[in-house]
């Protein structure tokens, strides 16, 4: 199965190109750590509109649920939590389309270094979530099957694991996350 996403990791290149709320994409997780979270702030990165499991073309970016407390950190954490709401869109679809249960979700890439969005996408999906030890296995796996194809590796060793994530959130607050992200979902359709 696929799920895609058409505008997930570029949401912080967004913020550093276009907005310009950022100078550095690494500086992503240190501004989201000065919140507890987004304060109800919603960021739907629907730049060329919305992917799986929407398939809404016609949809626009907003951000949504602004305060007079809010400020760019809290679009800055918006623009992160997107990336884990995303998944937990496809992943719900997924589910509902297999009756599977998730037990653990294994990811790797670059925004595994996250470890905000990991935590995030812990909690939003009620869910451990494993990292690999090594962030790029695309690349990697190449590698090893060139080595397997060599006899210099043996497939029966194991790969480490990096990082691990249990949920820390209960449902209630699962629950609520996931519905104010749905209604922005909703609503960058009907601009």
């Amino acid at each position: 199965m696929e799920g895609n996403v058409t505008c997930s990791g570029d949401t912080l290149r967004w913020l550093r190109d276009e907005a310009g709320l950022i100078d550095d994409i690494l500086d992503v997780e240190e501004i989201s750590l000065k919140l507890e979270d987004a304060g109800d702030v919603y960021l739907v990165p629907a730049f060329s509109g919305l992917g799986a499991p929407y398939n809404m073309p016609e949809a626009r970016a907003l951000i949504c649920g602004l305060s007079r407390g809010s400020n760019k950190n809290h679009i800055i954490r918006a623009a992160l939590e997107s990336m884990a709401y995303q998944d937990a869109d496809v992943i719900q679809a997924m589910l509902e389309d297999t009756k599977g249960i998730l037990s653990e979700l294994r990811v790797d890439g670059a925004p595994t270094v996250n470890k905000t969005l990991m935590q995030f996408l812990a909690d939003i999906l009620g869910c451990p979530v494993q990292c690999a030890a090594f962030s790029e296995l695309s690349a990697l796996g190449v590698g090893l099957m060139a080595a397997q194809k060599l006899a210099l590796w043996d497939s029966s060793m194991a790969l480490k694991k990096g990082d691990r994530y249990v949920p820390k959130l209960d449902k209630t607050w699962r629950k609520n996350k996931l519905n104010g992200w749905r209604t922005a979902v909703n609503r960058s359709v009907q601009q």
